[in-house]
C-alpha cells in the first residue's frame, strides 16, 4: 500500500497520494453508496467491501 505524507506536493493534473479512508467519512459514505452499483457492473456479489483510501486530483481549466 502506498502512503501519503504530510509534506508531499499536489501537482496540477496529477494525483495525490493515498489519503486514509476512515469509517463514517463523507468520502466513505459516498463508496459505500456505490457497492451495489459497481456489484451490478461486474456481475458478482463482494464478500468483502471495504474502503481503505481514495486519492484527489486537482485540476485547472475554464468552462465554457
Amino acid at each position: 500500500m502506498v502512503e501519503a505524507t504530510a509534506h508531499q506536493e499536489q501537482v496540477v493534473g496529477a494525483h495525490s497520494g493515498l489519503k486514509p479512508c476512515q469509517d463514517g467519512s463523507e468520502e466513505h459514505v459516498l463508496f459505500e453508496s456505490q457497492r451495489e452499483a459497481l456489484q451490478v457492473i461486474l456481475d458478482r456479489t463482494f464478500d468483502k467491501f471495504e474502503v481503505i483510501g481514495f486519492t484527489t486530483q486537482v485540476v485547472a481549466g475554464c468552462i465554457f
